[in-house]
């Protein structure tokens, strides 16, 4: 005989009994769900804007992520076009947010060289260096030059060379040394005393 009081019996005792901890698989799958969805969210942020000119297939602003390279912007313009000369670039080199790239043709390389900056005209070039705004001849480039390298010119301050270079990113290059007559502070006068210094 067990002494004692008895006890009633009850399905859900031994469940208890045990101890188990309650199924949260579903709540931890929940819990992933939700992060992946905000990563999701962050897909695209961080993408910088570089401006592709020269020989590629759809020269213009492209946009890669940050951190991309020289290689993966000229992928993003279409690839190069058959008269690219890649060797005279560096194509490993990290892209920053708006850089202009300009990847020069083999004919232009080959006359950078020969006039003995060593170098075509690339990413992060300088006007001392054969950057793409300075020609073999001296005159500066309105379809290649930097905002850097247009102040060179007499009475073209910051704000005047930065809407020379919107005004290309917004038209296209320019046809002619006349088509800076389109830019707004640009007159007659102006244009007339630059025309002798600059080449497109």
């Amino acid at each position: 005989m067990v002494s004692g009081t008895p006890v009633p019996w009850n399905p859900g005792a031994s469940t208890a009994a045990t101890g188990a901890a309650p199924d949260r698989s579903h709540g931890s799958d929940a819990g992933r769900t939700g992060g992946a969805g905000e990563g999701a969210e962050r897909d695209g942020e961080g993408d910088v804007v570089v401006h592709v000119i020269g020989a590629v297939n759809r020269p213009g602003l492209v946009h890669v992520p940050e951190g991309a390279l020289v290689d993966d912007a000229l992928r993003a313009a279409g690839g190069p076009s058959g008269d690219a000369d890649l060797d005279a670039m560096n194509l490993a080199e990290t892209v920053s947010r708006g850089q202009q790239i300009r990847v020069p043709t083999h004919a232009e390389a080959e006359s950078a060289r020969a006039s003995g900056t060593g170098t075509a005209p690339g990413p992060g070039a300088s006007a001392s260096s054969g950057a793409p705004g300075a020609t073999s001849h001296g005159k500066v480039n309105l379809n290649t030059a930097s905002v850097e390298e247009l102040q060179t010119l007499p009475k073209v301050g910051p704000k005047l060379a930065q809407r020379i270079v919107d005004w290309r990113n917004q038209s296209g290059p320019f046809r002619s040394v006349s088509d800076l007559d389109a830019v707004p502070g640009i007159g007659p006068t102006l244009l007339a005393s630059l025309e002798p210094l600059v080449t497109v």
